[in-house]
């Protein structure tokens, strides 16, 4: 049986008329009515009743109309998907991120890719950024969203968006009677860090205070952002965060920017060179369309 079969079946179940079947579908009527004997002889049971006035459906003919529309339109839509698919409008993507990037440029992108491309469905991991590199090699995750990933051969990275450090201090600290604070005014006071190694984002913090001239004092290490936020407001320490921090609502805490110089840091995503993936490459077009950097640096 071919595809054809099932739609000169179609033509005359939906016309009931074997000639105007015939010039639906642009073929003579004799080789379509040897069609539709050919496929009741394979199918084994007779589909239509005929007789020299009229043409009806026999039971299994309704049966197996409804069934051959069925395939019919399964076929059509698994065209359809594989068109979207190729034009980078289907499928689906899988995302690793850390936990910072949700606070800003992450809902951002998703919001538009979501918009542009509605079927492409997004599998969200959220992954510390020493491990994106292995997950984006292995091929578990296409995109990665980081602070600090590894340069290696066969991956790109790109900065997308960089923002300020801000200081997240108690909501009693004295240092809050400032509208803005330079590095040097943190000298002196207790940090709360994530420890070293293995982090890249406490090392680059460290670097900051080298370059301001000291050695931070560090009362307290933690591996999460939201545990650092907790003993921040409870007077443990100080801490220093990005200023996307700020869209989320934390009770018994202030935030100052930092001033000569502004620190920075930068978000920047990841995917493999050989990525083939129409879902990547309409990603990507989305995130470079956003101009995320422009964005950031006028805010």
């Amino acid at each position: 049986m071919e595809l054809r079969h099932l739609k000169y079946f179609l033509a005359v179940a939906e016309e009931l008329h074997f000639g105007r079947a015939a010039a639906r579908i642009h073929i003579a009527q004799p080789p379509l009515s040897k069609q539709i004997q050919q496929l009741e002889k394979e199918i084994g049971v007779q589909l239509f009743k005929r007789t020299k006035r009229s043409v009806e459906l026999t039971n299994a003919g309704k049966i197996f109309q409804r069934e051959a529309l069925g395939i019919l339109q399964s076929l059509e839509h698994a065209i359809k998907k594989a068109k979207l698919a190729g034009w980078g409008d289907a499928g689906w993507l899988s995302i690793g991120f850390i936990a910072s990037s949700t606070y800003d440029v992450l809902p951002i992108i998703l919001k538009e890719f979501k918009k542009r491309h509605p079927q492409v469905e997004l599998v969200l991991q959220e992954i510390q950024s020493s491990e994106q590199n292995q997950a984006l090699r292995e091929g578990r995750i296409h995109v990665s969203f980081a602070r600090f990933p590894k340069t290696e051969s066969g991956l790109v990275f790109e900065t997308i968006y960089s923002e300020q450090l801000v200081a997240a201090l108690p909501q009693s600290h004295p240092l809050n009677k400032k509208r803005s604070l330079k590095l040097s005014d943190l000298a002196n006071e207790p940090f709360i860090l994530q420890p070293r190694p293995p982090s890249p984002h406490a090392d680059n913090t460290m670097q900051i205070f080298a370059n301001a001239g000291f050695t931070p004092q560090i009362v307290q290490t933690v591996e999460e952002i939201h545990t650092a936020l907790g003993l921040v407001a409870a007077g443990i320490g100080i801490t220093l965060l990005p200023s996307s921090i700020r869209n989320m609502q934390n009770r018994g805490i202030e935030y100052r920017n930092l001033i000569n110089p502004t620190p920075v840091l930068e978000m920047k995503m990841g995917y493999r060179a050989d990525e083939t993936s129409p879902a990547l490459a309409s990603f990507i077009e989305t995130v470079h369309s956003i101009n995320l950097l422009v964005a950031s640096d006028e805010a």
